[in-house]
Formats: C-alpha cells, structure tokens, sequence
C-alpha cells in the first residue's frame, strides 16, 4: 500500500511539472510574440521619423527595435539604411551583413549593401554580391541588379561586362540616367565621340538626380568645346 502511495505522489509530482513547464513554455512564447509586436511598432515609428528627416530619432527607435527582436531582418536593414543616409556607411556595412546572416537570399537587402559597399570603392565585394543579384529572376527591379553590376565591373577592369550590363539596361530604359552618363565615358576613352555625344546628351536631359544632373551637363560642355574645335 506504501508502495503504491509512493507511486501516486510521483505520478502526481510529474503531472503538477509538466503542466508547471506548459505554462511557462506558453507564457514564454506570449512574451516573445508582445517584443515582437512592440518591436514592430518602433520599426514602424522608426520609419515615420525617416521620412520627416528625423534620423537621430529615428536610430533611437531603431536600437530599441533590435533590442526586442534582435533576429528581425527588416530591422537591422533599416538601421543599415539610416545609417546610409547619415553616410556612416562602414557602421552601415554591420548591419547590412547581420541582416544577410538572417535572410541571405534577399536580393534588395543585398543590393543596397552594395550601393554601400561601392561609396567605400571595396569593388571586389560588391561586385561578388552583384553577380549574385543578376541571377535573382524574382527580383522585381532587375534594372538595379544590372547596374550595381555595370558599376562594381568597371574599377575591377572588366570593362567589357560592365559595357555589356549598362547597354542591356539601355535596351529596356534608354533614359536611365547612370547607363547613359557611364557608357558616354566608355566610349570616349574608346574614342567613340559621336556616340558619346549621343548618351551624354540624353543624360543631361533625363537624369533627375541634381548631383548626376550637373555632371552630365559638365561633361556635355568639353565634350562640346572638344567637338567643336
């Protein structure tokens, strides 16, 4: 009978612990569920400041987030791109890798890691993750995976490839302001002036960036006054 008593209280103690650690196991992944959702809403917050040009605010928001939800992609991709904006782009680069460590597949993660990694002329890098985009067909923005790739190409002297990918985008947008002013320097080197003419002056006219804008135009008065003399 003593030995049956035993056996019950066992029996009984194993029964209270597991419905003990069921507990605990739920309220565990409730807890995780209420950092995330919270984590989301500084995300969230974080991105409203981007957009008023509220980027100190912003960063805050965001180290908040990533403190809640450290596994979160979306987050340390944002924080790399406000960081971008700031041109601290080597404190970005950390953050575009822990975000490629989570999700190594995304091509726009990996694609603006590259614009990154090419403002700091580290070509062999960008280059590697953009032959990886081109391959990407999902990519809804192909235009830009061929142009990171026209771009980290050049200043490797592949040159050839970076001719062909910027051509490619120029058979899909013959306005694209980078292709035009990029192959136009191609060409004039190669000494393809009437060609170089051509594109230079589309870029002029078509860029819509301020920066890309000027250097076109600048470009089009030499070679003008080269033309003419």
């Amino acid at each position: 009978m003593e030995y049956g008593k035993k056996l019950a209280f066992i029996f009984s103690s194993f029964v209270t612990m597991q419905l003990f650690l069921g507990c605990a196991s739920i309220d565990s992944a409730s807890s995780k569920k209420d950092q995330a959702k919270t984590a989301r809403h500084h995300l969230d917050l974080a991105q409203s400041l981007l957009q008023s040009n509220r980027n100190p605010e912003a960063l805050t928001e965001l180290k908040k987030a990533l403190l809640l939800d450290p596994l979160n992609e979306d987050i340390h991709h944002q924080m790399a791109l406000a960081l971008m904006e700031r041109r601290a782009y080597r404190q970005a680069v950390k953050y575009f890798q822990s975000a490629l460590e989570i999700n190594a597949t995304s091509t726009e993660i990996r694609n603006n890691f590259i614009k990154t990694l090419l403002s700091l002329k580290q070509h062999k890098l960008a280059y590697r993750l953009a032959r990886k985009s081109v391959v990407d067909l999902t990519y809804p923005k192909p235009i830009e995976s061929h142009y990171l790739l026209a771009l980290s190409a050049g200043p490797l002297g592949r040159l050839e490839e970076s001719e062909r990918y910027f051509k490619k985008i120029l058979t899909q947008d013959k306005n694209h302001c980078g292709a035009n002013y990029h192959l136009s320097k191609s060409y004039y080197k190669n000494k393809k002036i009437k060609k170089s003419f051509v594109l230079l002056n589309r870029a002029s006219q078509f860029c819509v960036a301020t920066d890309d804008k000027l250097k076109a135009q600048k470009a089009l008065i030499v070679l003008k006054k080269k033309i003419n003399r």
